[in-house]
């Protein structure tokens, strides 16, 4: 019986997530939200403004923390949404510095008390038009024919009402946490003025912290942490390739997590002007711990916080493990870097060839680690703090994988020889078949006549110094016939080749460490560098000119092939 509500559960859950493609209704909408145990009614006698229609009707969706009105001029077309929640918040400040209550120098460390009453993000703040940008995004939901992203929204809603009480609202919960991240990320904005990336929140500790995603449709807190071709886009003011995300979902756990109580003592490290600011925060009223003293749960349900990526990521297992967090993964067999990183989880050769100036050249993505690479999609944390540890993590591998991205995009299907570099021993299309040219360069280095031939050319190499010979006197046994041709050969001609290594991943400092490889009949590269934060990073003891010339194109570009032919 367990099993059978187990898989009726997956299986409703299943269809309640397919449906953001039906049509909308004011029935269906009522069936969603009682389908997560939501109370629901519906008014038909309600008249809104100046609309005319005999079909208006008003469905209200109501929990113990939270009530949605959906107003219907007809049953497929919503007019108007408002959202209430319980402890609502009326603070609508802006400045950015009104909520630090006060700031204290303790042996050292920065001592921030936060007054969560000034809050610049609540999760009812209002739009320049007086409705919050809650209500907006819920009303763009219900905009087009299909119901797109509100049974995500609805859900969402619904769980944080399934976890609060009145002990602890969990809606408050939220925007305490948004407010202490919020902190962080501007007081690394005031410590390093003229900094776009940090103002960005792409090269601070967590990133830019957000109440509800208008872009994506969707309602919560957000933290925006890269963009792809960052140096790109900032510089054209365009919006290439991705930018990515993680939502604060709330789950099940098998006990109470103390995110803001924990900040009391716990560190965090900022960064100002090169050098590492530690910081506490404290909150002006204080902060209504998850447990009791006697141990005793506050809250119904114990919960924490499941960080939903907007895009996979790529990351190696271990890290996750070594970090102690439960993660799951979400897999497209139809990503370009799925086939990438399914070669490399199988020791196979992702890049045959690159092309450069016109050029094939043979190509290799080299792992000395062994590891298994995933598609992240969700991670678990335990501590807030977790997050200066993973953010990092996570924009160095989406680095990774673009330098893999682009290379790959530059990937010529050619025939290519089983190593990168020309074998130790000599092999010929055919055994019994010279060219011409090795030939007459053996006649005429032995002084041999023209009637000798192939077979007995290629029979020299195992002529010892007794042996007796038609046409020609012995030779000395350290004559070695392919190292003959050998050494003629590659004195003349070396494979091209292209090489990038995963020499490292630092667990301590989360850094990438790389090296490149690369030969040309004109060029020889070997530059070892690192991605730390998301940024690409020649290590201090290369002071070669070329090398940081490159590093800093490929930063900025995030493609080998670019790097190489705008350098070299």
């Amino acid at each position: 019986m367990v099993s059978f509500n187990q898989s009726l559960d997956t299986s409703l859950q299943l269809l309640y997530d397919y449906s953001s493609n039906f049509q909308i209704s004011v029935e269906l909408v009522q069936k969603l939200a009682q389908h997560l145990k939501l109370e629901t009614f519906i008014d038909t006698s309600f008249q809104f403004g100046n609309v005319e229609g005999n079909n208006q009707q008003r469905l209200t969706i109501a929990a113990s923390s939270i009530l949605l009105d959906i107003d219907f001029e007809n049953d497929r077309k919503v007019s108007n949404i408002s959202l209430s929640i319980g402890n609502e918040s009326t603070h609508t400040t802006e400045n950015s510095k009104e909520y630090i209550e006060s700031v204290q120098n303790n042996h050292g460390i920065t001592v921030i008390k936060l007054n969560p009453n000034k809050n610049p993000l609540t999760f009812l703040k209002k739009s320049s038009d007086e409705k919050s940008i809650a209500e907006k995004i819920l009303l763009a939901n219900l905009s087009q024919p299909k119901l797109n992203k509100f049974p995500e929204n609805l859900q969402y809603l619904a769980i944080i009402d399934k976890y609060a009480n009145s002990n602890q609202d969990l809606f408050t919960y939220i925007e305490r946490t948004a407010l202490l991240l919020h902190t962080i990320s501007q007081l690394e904005i005031e410590r390093n003025p003229n900094n776009w990336q940090i103002e960005q929140g792409l090269n601070n500790a967590i990133g830019n912290v957000k109440i509800h995603d208008i872009t994506q449709g969707k309602i919560g807190l957000f933290l925006e942490f890269w963009k792809d071709f960052r140096y790109i886009n900032h510089e054209s003011n365009t919006a290439i390739g991705n930018t990515y995300n993680v939502q604060f979902n709330i789950v099940s756990s098998s006990y109470n997590h103390e995110y803001l109580l924990e900040n009391n003592k716990k560190e965090w490290e900022i960064a100002n002007q090169g050098n590492k600011e530690r910081v506490k925060f404290e909150f002006e009223d204080a902060v209504i711990p998850t447990v009791n003293n006697d141990g005793t749960n506050t809250t119904m349900l114990p919960w924490m916080f499941d960080l939903v990526l907007n895009h996979p990521i790529y990351v190696p297992k271990y890290i996750l493990e070594y970090l102690g967090l439960d993660y799951t993964v979400e897999e497209n067999t139809t990503d370009p870097l799925f086939k990438i990183f399914d070669k490399i989880n199988n020791s196979q050769e992702v890049v045959d060839s690159i092309n450069i100036l016109g050029r094939n050249v043979s190509c290799l993505i080299n792992h000395d680690l062994i590891s298994n690479f995933i598609p992240l999609k969700s991670v678990k944390i335990n501590h807030l703090y977790d997050l200066s540890s993973l953010i990092p993590i996570l924009r160095n591998f989406i680095v990774l994988s673009n330098l893999y991205r682009t290379l790959s995009q530059n990937n010529c299907i050619i025939p290519r020889r089983k190593s990168r570099r020309r074998s130790s021993r000599v092999s010929f299309k055919n055994d019994k078949e010279l060219t011409e040219e090795i030939r007459k360069k053996l006649k005429d280095s032995l002084k041999l006549p023209d009637d000798v031939t192939d077979e007995e050319l290629l029979g020299l190499n195992a002529i010892s110094e007794t042996a007796t010979y038609s046409t020609i006197q012995p030779i000395n046994d350290m004559f070695d016939l392919e190292s003959f041709i050998k050494n003629d050969q590659t004195t003349t001609s070396k494979e091209n080749y292209f090489q990038v290594s995963l020499d490292d991943i630092d667990v301590t400092s989360n850094d990438l460490y790389l090296t490149v490889e690369a030969y040309s009949d004109i060029k020889e590269i070997y530059i070892r560098f690192k991605i730390s934060n998301g940024q690409i990073q020649l290590l201090q003891d290369d002071i070669d000119e070329n090398n940081a010339k490159f590093i800093k194109t490929l930063d900025l570009t995030e493609d080998f092939v670019v790097s190489i032919t705008s350098v070299y």
